[in-house]
C-alpha cells in the first residue's frame, strides 16, 4: 500500500474513533486540555505503531490501551515538571536576595494597610483565608454564613485590594 493510501485509511480510523478516544481521555484525567493532549498522543502513537496491532482485541480497545499509557506518561511528565518548579521556588525562597526580602516585606506591609481599609466583612474573610489558612467551610462555620457568602466576600475583597494596588502603582 502506498503512503498516501495508508494515510487515507488511518484518517478514516481517526474519524471513526476520535470521539470515543477523546471521551475516554477525559474520563482518564478529568481535564479537557489534558484530555486533548492525550487523544492527540494516542493517535500519534497508533499511527507510529499500527504495524504492531495484531487484532487480538478490537481496534478501539487497542486505542484505549494506548490512551491509558499516554495519560500515564503525560501525567508523570507534568508531575516531574511540577516537582522541578516546586524545588526551584523553594530554592529561591530559601536564599532570598536583599532586594527580594525588602520588596516582599514592603508589599506585605502595603497589603496589610489596604486590608485594614476594607469593610469589616471583607477583612474577616481575607485574614482567615490568608493569615490563618482556613478553608472556605471553616470560615463559613466561624462567621456563621454560607460557603457561597464566603466565596463572594473573598472575591470582592481581592478585587478591592487589586484596585487599591493598581491606584497606588499605576
Amino acid at each position: 500500500m502506498h503512503l498516501q493510501q495508508e494515510t487515507l485509511c488511518f484518517n478514516e480510523l481517526v474519524r471513526t474513533y476520535e470521539q470515543d478516544v477523546r471521551r475516554y481521555s477525559l474520563f482518564l484525567c478529568g481535564n479537557r486540555d489534558l484530555a486533548e493532549d492525550i487523544a492527540q498522543e494516542t493517535f500519534l502513537r497508533a499511527y507510529r505503531y499500527i504495524h504492531l496491532f495484531r487484532g487480538d482485541a478490537s481496534f478501539k480497545t487497542w486505542l484505549f490501551k494506548i490512551a491509558q499509557h499516554a495519560a500515564k506518561d503525560l501525567q508523570q511528565k507534568q508531575s516531574a515538571q511540577h516537582s522541578i518548579l516546586t524545588k526551584a521556588k523553594l530554592a529561591l525562597n530559601y536564599y532570598p536576595s536583599a532586594e527580594h526580602t525588602y520588596f516582599d516585606s514592603y508589599l506585605k506591609d502595603e497589603i496589610c494597610e489596604i486590608v485594614l481599609m476594607l469593610p469589616h466583612v471583607f477583612q474577616q474573610v481575607i485574614v482567615l483565608d490568608v493569615k490563618y489558612d482556613r478553608s472556605i467551610q471553616e470560615i463559613a462555620q466561624q462567621l456563621q454564613v454560607s460557603a457561597g457568602t464566603v466565596k463572594s466576600r473573598l472575591y470582592r475583597a481581592r478585587i478591592k485590594i487589586s484596585e487599591h494596588m493598581m491606584r497606588r502603582h499605576g
